[in-house]
């Protein structure tokens, strides 16, 4: 950038030196209007770079903050599977107590039937017995 500046003061201090005594002065003036120009393209590369080097800085920071929310992201559903998990196991275990539980009632249900039963058996077996017994008494008697 700076040469091409230069060219162009060196050809514009050129046709001014061919144009009269004036020439001088007027080469001296394109000189510093070139000088002034590169200084400027100067200072504008300088801020391009610090646009530059803030911009990288954003997208760093930008990237740091995405990564982080990821991460929270990512603990945040493990903690809602791991919860899900557990309450998952709890409505097992309460389940598998309530079919033990219920199991229990009906095994001493079925054994309460099969007392009263045995007992009502007992109790035909004796008036069976009893009737066997009068029977044979009344039979003896005739």
């Amino acid at each position: 950038m700076r040469s091409t500046m230069t060219l162009i003061a060196i050809a514009l201090a050129a046709t001014l030196a061919a144009c009269g005594p004036s020439a001088q002065e007027q080469a001296d003036k394109v000189k510093a209007e070139a000088s002034k120009a590169a200084e400027a393209a100067a200072n504008a590369a300088k801020a391009a770079a610090k646009a530059t080097e803030e911009a990288a800085k954003r997208a760093a920071d930008a990237a740091k903050d995405a990564a982080s929310a990821a991460s929270t992201a990512a603990s945040q559903a493990g903690q809602a599977a791991a919860d899900q998990a557990k309450a998952s196991a709890d409505a097992a275990s309460a389940a598998a107590k309530s079919a033990a539980s219920s199991a229990g009632q009906a095994t001493k249900d079925a054994g309460q039937a099969a007392a009263s039963a045995t007992q009502a058996g007992a109790e035909k077996t004796k008036a069976g017995a009893e009737a066997a017994v009068q029977a044979a008494k009344d039979a003896a008697k005739k």
